[in-house]
């Protein structure tokens, strides 16, 4: 079983395969165009740009564009989430378990309702055993120690 570590941060996920090493590190952007009524997911990450001014899709940036609120759109959010759990553990059939870090700068920390946000992007995701990282002194923890932390626990 694969443990995960996942950082949220300004306008960036990170994710890490603990075990395999596989590292996803890009822009939490989706291309989103219509087509039919339906939205479809033209391009995740470092391509949002490109594919923005080649087709005119409509750039998303789930987890930007309020100050206060982590998550702003669940259904992009979630397809970022997924996109990237995808990147680092492939095809699975065991659901890999993770944890949750989060240094977006909210004014007053992760509340409970962004604790549940981030457990259902997870399981939507297809992770299990989550733990989320709400201690504040992590947040500024070196690559290092952060390393160090996430062993012992």
């Amino acid at each position: 079983m694969a443990k995960l570590y996942i950082r949220i941060s300004e306008g960036r996920i990170y994710a890490k395969n603990l075990d395999s090493g596989a590292v996803f590190d890009e822009p939490a952007l989706l291309a989103v165009s219509e087509s039919n009524g339906r939205k479809l997911i033209v391009a995740v990450g470092e391509n949002v740009a490109r594919a923005v001014s080649e087709t005119g899709a409509l750039r998303v940036a789930p987890f930007d564009t309020h100050p206060r609120v982590l998550v702003d759109d669940f259904d992009s959010a979630s397809a970022v989430f997924k996109y990237a759990v995808k990147q680092v553990t492939g095809r699975s059939f065991i659901a890999p378990t993770a944890i949750l870090h989060v240094t977006k700068n909210l004014a007053g920390g992760l509340s409970a309702i962004e604790k549940r946000a981030l457990q259902e992007l997870a399981q939507s995701a297809g992770l299990r055993g989550i733990k989320i990282l709400d201690d504040p002194a992590v947040v500024n923890y070196t690559p290092e120690q952060l390393e160090e932390y996430l062993k012992a626990i």
